[in-house]
């Protein structure tokens, strides 16, 4: 609460000698003591002083009491008004503390240290209003600041999602006879589920899809350095230096050395897959891939067999290749954990069943996966969810 030797007080009255009489009292009490003769003058001293109390006469000559009592409700400034009046009765009371007024006392006032006790009233209520009036205005500060940040963080993040769009390969693209269908469908403004594929040799063609711990931006950046670290063991492979991206096993091997040695704390879940186009062979590594793939080969459907650790945790990890001799027309399936969030059945088991069944009826194309699974009817997703899909070039889709 402000101290009596900080606090403005203002009296408005039209009656000289009331004024003066409040006014030493008050000043002798340690006040600041301010005095206007009428309505007008009183409205112009507030607007000027924005003292802490004001006592005001009821009657007086053209803008009255209860004038000012409306212009310092529409200033808006925080205030307490006592009305000091002999005039009027206790419809005029009603009518004064409806429009604002915090107190009424009826002149001549008997005792002034009632006058004294009203006005440390009205001081304790104008401070927690100016305190309550302070504390809304940081609020509203911090309100714009974080619209503001929000605002340019969802510019970062839109940045962002454009920059890793253009990552991703070609969405329906064929190469070396393979045809690479793929859905990305981001949780957030970033994905944390990345797919590549590429082509090795004039007959060999490699793939993946990797699923990075968590969500977000910092997930994003993981699935920058994977895309990054593979393609420089492309680069390696065809300027001679080794054969590392030849065998899923090692290339495994490898993004988990390298994901350990930059501490980020991520790891990821990836099938790591090449097809040789002229053996009709897939070759393919796990690292805690789930849900398994579904390889359709000809006329036989069946989930892919293996296991694996998370790529990034374990030094001592070692991945196994593993070789499926392909028929001339087949299709992969490949799916991250996140299509298990929206699917409605209970338990896992019986969304792993619900899974092979949409793709023993026929659905072998991301088109026809999406819309088995109802994905385009989900409004938010719980993570971020990728299909990938492998198949012998002449499937349409």
């Amino acid at each position: 609460m402000e101290s009596a030797y900080s606090a403005k007080i203002l009296i408005i009255d039209d009656e000289a000698s009331v004024r003066e009489g409040m006014a030493v009292y008050l000043e002798d009490s340690g006040y600041e003591v301010h005095q206007a003769k009428n309505g007008l003058e009183g409205l112009g001293e507030f607007k000027r002083l924005e003292p802490e109390v004001v006592l005001c006469d009821l009657r007086m000559p053209g803008f009255d009491g209860m004038d000012v009592l409306r212009a310092l409700t529409d200033l808006g400034i925080p205030t307490s008004l006592i009305i000091v009046s002999g005039a009027g009765g206790m419809e005029d009371v009603v009518n004064a503390l409806r429009l604002g007024a915090t107190d009424y006392l009826i002149k001549p006032v008997p005792n002034l240290e009632v006058l004294e006790h009203a006005v440390l009233r009205g001081m304790e209520r104008t401070s927690l209003l100016r305190e309550n009036q302070r504390y809304r205005e940081r609020l509203e500060r911090a309100n714009i600041e974080l619209h503001e940040s929000i605002r340019l963080l969802e510019s970062d993040q839109q940045a962002g999602h454009a920059v890793q769009m253009k990552m991703f390969p070609e969405c329906d693209l064929e190469l070396a006879g393979v045809r690479f269908q793929h859905q990305v469908m981001p949780s957030l403004y970033l994905s944390g589920d990345f797919i590549d594929y590429y082509r090795v040799t004039d007959t060999v063609v490699g793939f993946y899809l990797a699923d990075v711990s968590g969500h977000g931006a910092s997930s994003a950046f993981v699935t920058i350095l994977l895309k990054t670290y593979v393609d420089r063991l492309r680069r390696r492979f065809r300027n001679g230096m080794d054969e590392v991206i030849l065998s899923t096993a090692l290339t495994l091997n490898s993004i988990n050395s390298e994901l350990i040695s930059l501490g980020l704390g991520k790891h990821l879940a990836i099938f790591c897959g090449l097809v040789d186009t002229t053996e009709n062979v897939l070759k393919y590594s796990l690292g805690a891939h789930f849900p398994p793939p579904i390889l359709v080969n000809g006329d036989e459907i069946k989930t892919l067999s293996g296991t694996g650790l998370p790529v990034g945790i374990f030094n001592a990890a070692d991945y196994e290749e593993i070789s499926v001799e392909l028929e001339k027309d087949f299709s992969l399936i490949l799916l991250s954990d996140g299509i298990l969030e929206v699917l409605p059945q209970q338990p896992l088991d019986q969304k792993e069943a619900f899974i092979l069944e949409k793709v023993m009826e026929g659905n072998h194309t991301v088109p026809t996966l999406m819309e088995a699974f109802k994905l385009s009817e989900v409004n938010e997703l719980p993570d971020d969810i990728a299909l990938l899909v492998v198949s012998q070039t002449g499937i349409k889709g």
